[in-house]
Formats: C-alpha cells, sequence, structure tokens
C-alpha cells in the first residue's frame, strides 16, 4: 500500500512538468507568430476522464483534446501536423474564426478547426505558415487609406508607385496626375521634379499658385511658365538634335536650360533625358524601360519582364495577359514550374487549368481541388 501512495505522489508531481516540457516540445523550430498559452493540469479531472473510459493516451473529446497526461489542450496546439486553437477559457476548440493581432499576424481556423494554409479566405490570402498576407493576389482596384496616408489598389494585390492619371482622386479630389511614393503612399503639397502636387495630390495644372512666397503659372500639363510674372526668355519646349551627336537628343524648358530626369509630354507620353539632358533609348532606367525613340514602354512585354500601365516593371503579382495568368516574382522574372499557393505555372509561366499537376488536379479556375 505504501508503495502504491509513494508512486500516486510521484505522479502528482510530474505530470504538469511533463505536460510544460511537451509544449515547448511542440513549439520548438515552428516559425509562427503565435501567443501560446499553458497547459493545465487537473488530476480530479483526469481521473473522472479515465474512470470513464479515456486512455491515458492523447485524444479528442468531444471539442476538446486531451493531452493524455492529465490535461486538456488550450491556446494554440499542433495535433498530427495540423494546428488548432482552444479557447483559453473552456478548451474548446475554435471554427469559422480569425485569431491574432495586427502585431503578430492573423490566422484563420476553418470549419473543421484546423488553421488555413496556403489558401483564399474570401478576399483574403494566407501562406503556408497560415498567416495572412496583405494585398496579396486579389483586391479591388480603387482609393485606399490608413494611418500613414492614401494609395492606390491596382487590382492585382499591389500598389500604384510614381505618376498615375486617375479618374477621380480621394475624398472628392478630381481626375487628373498623383504621384506615389515607392511605399505606394500619395505625395501632397512637395516638388516631384518639375511638378507640383497639392493638398489633395492633384498635380497643378492650368493654374496659378504661391508656394513658398512664390507665384507659379502652371500649363496645361503641369510645367512652370512663370513664377512671379517672369516669362521664360529662352527656348521653351523645344526639342533640337544635336549636330555632333545625331542619334541624341536635348530637350529645353525653362529659360532655355536642359530637361534632366523623367519628362512627359503633352500627349502624356514619357521620357527620360540624363544628367547631360541626353535622351536615352533601348534600355532600362531603374524599373522602367525606354525603347527606340526614347519613349517610355507601357503595357508591353520586355523580353522576360513585363511593364505595366504605368510603365514600372510587375514584381510579386499576378497578371493576366492574353488570357492567361501569370506570376511575377521579386525581381520581376516569371515564376515556372513551381505552385504559387494553390495554383501551378507552367513551364512557360501560364497558371495551368483542369489538369493533373502530379498527384494533384486543378480546377478550370486554376485552384487546386482538394
Amino acid at each position: 500500500m505504501k508503495k502504491v501512495l509513494a508512486l500516486v505522489m510521484v505522479l502528482a508531481v510530474m505530470l504538469p512538468v511533463m505536460a510544460s516540457a511537451n509544449i515547448a516540445t511542440q513549439m520548438q523550430g515552428e516559425a509562427y507568430e503565435m501567443e501560446v498559452y499553458h497547459t493545465e493540469s487537473y488530476p480530479l479531472q483526469a481521473s473522472y476522464d479515465l474512470a470513464n473510459g479515456l486512455e491515458e493516451k492523447p485524444t479528442w473529446v468531444g471539442n476538446r483534446y486531451y493531452n493524455g497526461d492529465g490535461s486538456y489542450a488550450y491556446g494554440w496546439k499542433l495535433i498530427n501536423g495540423d494546428w488548432y486553437y482552444f479557447d483559453p477559457a473552456t478548451g474548446v476548440k475554435v471554427t469559422n474564426k480569425w485569431i491574432g493581432s495586427d502585431a503578430s499576424g492573423w490566422y484563420y481556423l476553418m470549419n473543421n478547426g484546423k488553421m488555413a494554409k496556403s489558401t483564399w479566405v474570401g478576399d483574403y490570402y494566407v501562406n503556408k505558415n497560415g498567416k495572412w498576407i496583405p494585398n496579396y493576389g486579389k483586391s479591388v482596384e480603387g482609393w485606399k487609406h490608413n494611418g500613414k496616408g492614401y494609395w492606390y489598389d491596382n487590382g492585382v494585390g499591389g500598389y500604384y508607385t510614381g505618376w498615375h492619371k486617375i479618374s477621380a482622386g480621394p475624398d472628392g479630389a478630381p481626375a487628373g496626375w498623383y504621384y506615389f511614393n515607392d511605399a505606394g503612399y500619395m505625395l501632397r503639397n512637395t516638388w516631384v521634379g518639375g511638378y507640383y502636387v497639392g493638398n489633395d495630390g492633384l498635380m497643378y495644372a492650368s493654374t496659378t499658385q504661391t508656394i513658398a512666397g512664390h507665384v507659379y503659372q502652371f500649363d496645361a500639363i503641369g510645367r512652370v511658365i512663370a513664377v512671379d510674372g517672369s516669362k521664360p526668355t529662352g527656348q521653351y519646349d523645344q526639342i533640337m538634335s544635336r549636330g555632333d551627336e545625331p542619334d541624341s537628343t536635348r530637350h529645353y524648358i525653362y529659360n532655355g536650360t536642359r530637361t534632366v530626369g523623367w519628362y512627359m509630354e503633352d500627349n502624356g507620353d514619357w521620357y527620360y533625358y540624363n544628367a547631360t539632358g541626353d535622351l536615352l533609348k533601348n534600355q532600362w532606367v531603374g524599373e522602367y524601360y525606354v525603347g527606340p525613340d526614347g519613349k517610355m514602354w507601357v503595357n508591353s512585354w520586355v523580353g522576360g519582364y513585363y511593364v505595366g500601365s504605368n510603365g514600372k516593371m510587375l514584381k510579386n503579382t499576378w497578371m493576366q495577359l492574353g488570357g492567361y495568368w501569370y506570376f511575377f516574382k521579386a525581381d520581376g522574372t516569371l515564376k515556372k514550374n513551381a505552385w504559387e499557393g494553390n495554383y501551378y505555372l507552367g513551364a512557360d509561366g501560364k497558371m495551368l487549368t483542369n489538369t493533373w499537376v502530379g498527384q494533384y488536379y486543378v480546377g478550370a479556375d486554376g485552384k487546386w481541388v482538394p
């Protein structure tokens, strides 16, 4: 009898320690930004369960999970390769609900309680680790706003950068040209090259405005044509060939000074002039491409890359071209012979549909059919 009592006392001390070690082992090496709750031991509950047929091994008990060590699961729990989340107060499996925070990330528990991975949850995409990826793939084109400012969703999982002519501005601002920085946010009250964007983000055109104590007059396409009433005295808006370099042109604007950098013509075409004022041709200028006439290309293939409606190389985004969907990687190259989420890109970069990919089948929309 004394030996039995000693064994019971040893188990009472060891079970909580074993439970804690079990949780630490499960979470070790997992790349999840999750808040992990402790697993509590309830010897009386365990004794009751054992008396009612529960074996001393992990098992489901309705919508709760028995750890097999005298405790039930609370919070996140990895079970047979799938993550589940159990209510921290009741231990009941959570279903059909987002769990997480803006700081740690958001994760979705499906109808069966398993955490969703590499799939769409409505209009939101979660990656292979189950974490929601903002602005991925599906999106609705239009103006968006957060604490940092306005940005414009391009409708294919990305956002505008650089200059864009938009049919309507934010908060009722009129149609016109708007400029977005590399992070995608619209600029206000600042010069962008030789153009100025006002408080609503709209580029000034056909107007006279006072900026930093000086009165500027802007023409119909946003160029400065007078400052404090002084008109240009040199060559204005004249493209002229250089006799010594016939394949090069220089562009002159205000007071005969050369254009340097990007310049937009009256018809909306963009050209790039280097530091000496020479027009660049047949080359990349950052993430933009200028053709044999110096004009920036838009909506075009450039070798294995594609430039969109604003001329910028597509990166890390889906795009439908010629009736086929493609995915462009972070370096702008096409993804090929690989899965992107639940979709497969073939040898030519086109998304496959209605076919087998190994042991997996993708449907008419290209999505893997479980």
